[in-house]
């Protein structure tokens, strides 16, 4: 298997428009996947989300993130880096995880463009991202068959996962997943364990 390993890679954003729960147009405001897609004229591909994380303050986007995209995609595995919506610049629970479940849908509608099995989509999370990723793996659907958008008709469910050093105590002290995600006071409804569903 040969692969194409570009300098630049392409960024999509997760939608066509603004994201729900926006406010505004910054960057802050617009999450998107860098693909790192290998040049496969074979098989179709697995296909991996990763998850950077920074402590919902900001994102370890390199080092979690762009460096993992290019290790996979020189194996020939499907890359594409998550750039979510942060806490820190206002996006507190759920702007993340919606982020996380259209990352999913956005990858599963490209399959056959992007050469990728769409039952073959795993994500791996580091840290806070990891901490996402464990959420974005107990809070799934099946895609609303209602909806406008094609791709929100998707399911999100990941098909593996991967958590590395995640963040998931909710220990006091615990910032990145107690309260900086849900906020300085949060409820049963606000928090991300809400209507957990088992794999």
């Amino acid at each position: 298997m040969t692969t194409s390993i570009t300098s630049v890679p392409p960024v999509l954003p997760l939608w066509n428009g603004p994201a729900p729960l926006s406010h505004g147009s910054t960057p802050d405001d617009i999450p998107t996947l860098t693909l790192y897609l290998p040049e496969n004229k074979g098989r179709a591909t697995s296909a991996i989300i990763i998850i950077p994380g920074g402590g919902y303050e900001m994102l370890a986007i390199d080092h979690e993130g762009h460096n993992e995209g290019k290790y996979f995609q020189e194996r020939g595995v499907a890359a594409l880096v998550l750039k979510y919506r942060l806490p820190a610049k206002g996006y507190r629970h759920p702007a993340p995880i919606l982020d996380a479940q259209r990352a999913v849908r956005v990858v599963r509608s490209h399959a056959a463009e992007w050469n990728i099995d769409p039952a073959k989509i795993s994500i791996m999370g580091f840290s806070a991202g990891g901490h996402l990723a464990s959420t974005l793996d107990t809070h799934f659907d099946a895609g609303d068959s209602q909806a406008a958008d094609a791709i929100d008709k998707l399911g999100c469910r990941p098909d593996f996962a991967v958590l590395v050093y995640a963040v998931i105590s909710m220990k006091e002290g615990i910032k990145a997943a107690r309260t900086t995600c849900s906020g300085p006071t949060p409820t049963l409804r606000s928090s991300p364990a809400f209507r957990m569903r088992p794999r």
